[in-house]
């Protein structure tokens, strides 16, 4: 059963940087019920696996992680519907990828730890816990995305 996603966090509340907006003490309204979000220790996943509430907008690039339990950036296709899971309701999200040629579409709920926004501190989770990741292209941007930091290195004149 779907419901539409009536209410999430305020987009004006998106870090221009890093927008990581994830919060222990967020409200979210679903379908007209108002629920708080799972509080999670440090407003931030400790490893990608972890179960994290967050809201993601249509438009957005994630990574989320397959049945083949590789993990992929993806597209998202909408605002998030909630669907019962295991006797309970969770937001889940409709997203897109190119495997092999081909376009594939799929679901993930952030409350289920498949689906984690494309932040620094995501990129950082990835790369530090090496997980698989599907593709060359995916592995290549997260090779090369973040720049190591210049600190204490000397400047090239």
């Amino acid at each position: 059963m779907y419901f539409p996603l009536v209410c999430c966090q305020d987009a004006s509340a998106v870090d221009a940087e890093d927008s990581e907006v994830a919060s222990g003490s967020s409200s979210k309204s679903y379908g007209g019920s108002s629920t708080s979000s799972v509080p999670v220790e440090g407003d931030q996943p400790s490893g990608c696996e972890q179960a994290w509430p967050y809201c993601f907008f249509c438009g957005e690039r994630a990574w989320a992680k397959g049945g083949n339990h590789k993990w992929r950036r993806v597209f998202l296709l909408d605002d998030g519907c909630m669907q019962e899971h295991d006797g309970r309701s969770v937001p889940f999200y409709s997203a897109t990828w190119t495997n092999d040629g081909f376009i594939v579409r799929g679901t993930f709920s952030p409350l289920l730890g498949d689906i984690k926004p494309d932040t620094k501190t995501i990129r950082k989770l990835l790369r530090d816990e090496k997980v698989p990741i599907q593709g060359e292209e995916d592995r290549h941007y997260l090779d090369t995305i973040d720049p190591p930091s210049s600190t204490g290195q000397l400047s090239k004149q």
